[in-house]
């Protein structure tokens, strides 16, 4: 079982998103169990657009192990997708419980209280983002969250910061 499920990991990373889906499929019909395998279906679906079979499946994965933060950020994104945002947040929320340092949880969270106007949730998962994992996204999301919020001296600080990192990024010129 653990070669198959690899060989789906294969396919999914080098491009193959069907492939992928088609082995996946193939494992937990084997093993309705397997919560790897319900993620990753999850995952793919989601990548692709496909919403609602990502939910279903990010579900499967979240019954089976609901004390694991990946079922629920798979299934925050799927929700995202779906444009069910109070949902998505809820997921992310309950990721970044279970996991506090999760990139994919903060960045799901972060975005989707940005959509939802949010300011103070996405600038303090993006803080957090920061500390966790310094990246041009993260640090993106932190300056939009402040400036969307109105806290421009905070956007300016940080979007000198990421300067200083990220020297060649047009998004923090002043």
């Amino acid at each position: 079982m653990t070669s198959l499920y690899n060989i789906g990991v294969i396919y999914q990373r080098t491009g193959h998103p069907l492939d992928a889906l088609t082995v996946y499929r193939r494992v937990t019909d084997l093993d309705p169990n397997n919560f790897p395998a319900w993620v990753n279906r999850a995952a793919v679906n989601n990548s692709q657009g496909m919403f609602l079979p990502g939910l279903d499946y990010a579900d499967k994965a979240v019954a089976l192990r609901p004390d694991q933060p990946n079922g629920h950020i798979v299934r925050g994104f799927a929700l995202r997708g779906l444009e069910r945002l109070k949902e998505a947040q809820a997921a992310f929320e309950e990721a970044v419980r279970i996991a506090p340092e999760s990139p994919e949880a903060l960045v799901g969270l972060g975005a989707t209280a940005l959509d939802e106007d949010d300011f103070q949730l996405a600038a303090s998962a993006f803080e957090r983002l920061v500390k966790v994992l310094p990246s041009q996204d993260a640090y993106r999301g932190l300056v939009s969250s402040y400036s969307q919020a109105g806290r421009d001296e905070d956007a300016a600080r940080v979007a000198a910061k990421a300067r200083e990192l990220f020297p060649d990024d047009p998004f923090f010129r002043p």
